[in-house]
Parts: structure tokens; sequence; C-alpha cells
């Protein structure tokens, strides 16, 4: 009798553990909520957890094992992170919105980053429209006379050739005239 319960014991303790332990396969699809189109790179994470997670594919696809009882975080620049309870699902097919939250605009300066506000001096900006507007072989050519002050030169007739930028002119004082 008492090696009859015994064995009952760790049975049950032995499918008990079994069973909070059991991973569950979940895949699915991740894609824009506006568009349709899937979203490469999105992080898919277990919730609580830092090592168990994947990334969506070039085709906006994942695949994870995960306990059933689970959560799973997806999260992606520029979009607002969605967590989903999987519920003993398998296919988890996701639709991210875009985060409409305006950030504040940063320039990047050759010894840091500034609020466009608080910058003092020369800014120009050059879209990307207006660099897909000309044929060029190479962007750097792109930003030639868009720019004021600066002069881009090919040093070969290659379109993959080394370019020469000068800023300002072609004199300094105390250094060179190359771009930071």
């Amino acid at each position: 009798m008492k090696n009859r319960q015994n064995f009952l014991l760790w049975m049950l303790l032995f499918f008990g553990s079994v069973s909070v332990f059991a991973q569950h396969a979940v895949k699915g699809r991740i894609t824009d909520a506006k568009t349709g189109e899937p979203l490469v790179g999105v992080n898919v994470i277990l919730k609580g957890s830092s090592e168990s997670g994947t990334i969506s594919d070039l085709n906006g696809n994942y695949a994870l094992s995960v306990p059933e009882s689970s959560s799973l975080v997806f999260s992606y620049i520029g979009y607002v992170t969605q967590e989903i309870s999987v519920k003993g699902q398998s296919v988890l097919n996701v639709s991210l919105s875009e985060d409409v939250e305006a950030l504040e605009e940063v320039v990047v300066i050759g010894y840091g980053t500034m609020r466009k506000r608080d910058l003092t001096g020369s800014l120009t900006q050059v879209k990307a429209e207006d660099m897909q507007a000309i044929t060029v072989p190479n962007p750097i050519q792109a930003l030639q006379g868009r720019v004021p002050g600066v002069v881009i030169t090919t040093n070969t007739g290659s379109p993959e050739g080394n370019f020469t930028i000068r800023v300002r002119g072609t004199n300094s004082i105390k250094g060179g005239n190359d771009p930071l």
C-alpha cells in the first residue's frame, strides 16, 4: 500500500513537472496594419524573458517555442508594441500599427546631437524624394548642387570611384576640409 502511494506521488510529480515545462510551437506572420505589407525584423519575445525570442524574416514570418500559457511581446521601431497571450494557439498573426507620436527632431553634429531648435549655424536638409528624382549611379552624386557650400568631385571616371567632398572652400587654417 505504501509503495503504491509513493508510486502515485512520483507519477503525479513527474507529469506535473512535464506539463509546466511543456513547450508549444507558435508561428505566424507580422504585417503593417495600414498597408498589409509584411514587417521584416520585428522582435518577438516571450514576456518576462530576455533569452527566449526571435525576429521576423523577409516575409514577416516568425516561429517560436513557448509555454502554452505565456504571452508574446511584438515590438518594432516606429510601431506600437503589442502583447498577445498564446492561450494554446499555434498560429498568431499580428498587425502592428504605426506609432503616431511625433518625435522631436534631432540633428547629428560632429561631436554629438542637438535639438533642431537649439542649433545655431547653417543647416540644410536633403529629402530622399529629391535624391531619388535624379538618376545617378551613386547616392553621393545626388547631393551635388543640392547643398550650399558643398562641392563633390569624383577622382575617377567610374561610378564606384572615390569622391572628394569639400565643405565651404578648399583652404583651412587648422586642419583638413573633409567633412566630419
